[in-house]
C-alpha cells in the first residue's frame, strides 16, 4: 500500500499576492484592499465588497461562515462554476462534512493562517497521480461577517488546468487511483 501512497501525492504552498490570477481572481483582491483601507475594524465587512454588482467575481468565489469556528466551517455561497466542479460544495454544508479528513486538514491550516494574519492567502495546491497533475489556485480573503463581529472568508479557486470544468473530471483521477490500490487490497 505504500508504493501506491507514493503514486498519489498532494502538496500545497503560499504564493505572492503579486502573483494573483487569473484576472477575475486579481480584481477581487483588489476589491477587497479597497474596502480594508475604509474598514474601521482592518477587515471590510462582506457587504461593503459590494460583490453582487460585479457577478463575473461570483462565479469562482465561496462565501464560508466561520461563526462557530474553524472545525464547523459551513457554505454561505457557493459560487456556479465551483457547484460544478464538485456538487457536494452546496450552500448551508459543514467543509468537514464534505470534505475528507486529509483535505479537510489542509482546508483548515489554511484558513487558520488567514485568521491569525488577518491577511489574504494565495496557495497552490497540486494533486499528481503519476504523471497526470491537476489542482488549483486559491485565495482566500478574511471579512468581517457582520456589524455584530464575526469572520467570515471569501474563497476563490480556479482549477490549474481550464478545461477541468466538471466534477466528473476531477474524480477520474481519484478513481484510477481507487481501481489500482484496491486492486492490490
Amino acid at each position: 500500500m505504500a508504493f501506491f501512497d507514493r503514486l498519489w501525492t498532494s502538496t500545497w504552498h503560499s504564493l505572492s499576492l503579486d502573483a494573483v490570477e487569473p484576472a477575475d481572481a486579481g480584481r477581487l483582491l483588489l476589491v477587497w484592499k479597497r474596502a480594508v483601507r475604509e474598514a474601521p475594524s482592518g477587515l471590510p465587512l462582506v457587504a461593503a465588497l459590494s460583490l453582487q454588482d460585479s457577478p463575473g467575481l461570483l462565479t469562482n468565489v465561496a462565501l464560508v461562515d466561520l461563526s462557530g469556528g474553524v472545525d464547523t466551517a459551513s457554505y454561505r455561497y457557493v459560487g456556479p462554476r465551483l457547484t460544478r466542479l464538485y456538487r457536494k460544495a452546496e450552500k448551508g454544508r459543514r467543509l468537514k462534512d464534505i470534505y475528507d479528513r486529509k483535505v479537510f486538514a489542509e482546508i483548515v491550516s489554511a484558513f487558520t493562517i488567514v485568521l491569525r494574519t488577518r491577511e489574504p492567502l494565495f496557495t497552490w495546491r497540486n494533486f499528481t497521480f503519476l504523471n497526470h497533475d491537476l489542482g488549483y489556485r486559491r485565495l482566500i480573503l478574511p471579512c468581517a461577517a457582520g456589524p455584530a463581529g464575526g469572520v467570515a472568508l471569501i474563497v476563490c479557486i480556479h482549477p490549474s488546468r481550464a478545461d477541468l470544468t466538471e466534477e466528473s473530471q476531477w474524480a477520474e483521477a481519484a478513481d484510477r487511483y481507487r481501481a489500482v490500490v484496491m486492486a492490490d487490497a
